[in-house]
């Protein structure tokens, strides 16, 4: 994917959901989670723009924190704390806190036994997704020009498609239709774990379509999110088995309090 300039830093309009209520073991990551009721996922989108500095506090109070880096380093690092925030809630923090696992591939796994999860993030974003099903993964991307040949575009976003079939990629703009299909195919990279490099070079290939991978003999299935009102960015998430393909579309999934789960 080509380079693009970073966005204006500004608020995704979230609420301050987790700032006003603590546990005793960590302070609840600023995010809002989307959760099905059939399927044993988390979705957490988390307001970078707003909540950077509060991220980066806690980045450093871990020694996480690197002593120089772009505003682009710093943004990872504050999704990456971000990420363990989130996780131990499943695992406690001391077990977050250890060193992933990273597979040949590069997908990172907890060092202990807990759900597998998945991380990214564009300018502004982040997004999390944890679960307790089976693999998964899931991408995110900000508003941006395109430069690809026009060939190119139409043969990715035609992959894309057939991950999801019965959900139709926008139609205009165009730019914003290419980036939800580049988020099928990310969200389908993470899940399997390939890399979306691996994967682009299955694009086109009839003999080993993307649309029917399986992993041990589970279906990979990808759906979009459909994120908060008024929040501009694309995303998308994947995952096996039964349960997550019986989601019909992002439309399945509730936008909840982020205090509800802490209660």
């Amino acid at each position: 994917m080509p380079r693009r300039a970073p966005l204006p830093r500004r608020s995704l309009g979230l609420n301050g959901a987790g700032r006003d209520r603590m546990t005793e073991a960590f302070e609840p990551p600023p995010v809002a989670i989307w959760s099905g009721d059939d399927v044993d996922l988390e979705v957490w989108l988390v307001d970078l723009a707003r909540d950077l500095d509060l991220l980066v506090a806690r980045a450093r109070d871990m020694g996480s924190l690197p002593n120089s880096g772009t505003e682009g380093d710093v943004a990872k690092v504050a999704a990456g704390i971000a990420l363990r925030l989130v996780l131990a809630r499943h695992v406690g923090i001391d077990r977050a806190r250890l060193p992933f696992i990273i597979a040949p591939g590069g997908k990172p796994a907890l060092a202990v036994d807990g759900p597998q999860f998945s991380l990214a993030h564009c300018d502004g974003a982040a997004l999390i997704a944890i679960s307790r099903d089976g693999p998964v993964g899931v991408d995110i991307e900000a508003p941006r020009a395109i430069r690809i040949s026009p060939d190119r575009r139409l043969m990715l976003e035609a992959e894309a498609q057939s991950l999801d079939p019965a959900r139709p990629l926008p139609v205009e703009p165009p730019d914003r239709r290419f980036l939800q299909a580049w988020v099928r195919l990310e969200a389908l990279a993470k899940t399997t774990g390939e890399g979306v490099g691996s994967l682009l070079g299955r694009v086109g290939h009839a003999t080993d379509p993307l649309a029917g991978t399986t992993i041990d003999g589970r279906a990979v299935v990808v759906r979009d999110l459909d994120l908060p009102a008024g929040t501009p960015f694309q995303a998308a998430v994947g995952g096996v088995g039964r349960r997550f393909a019986a989601i019909p579309s992002a439309a399945a999934f509730q936008l909840l309090d982020a205090r509800h789960l802490l209660a």
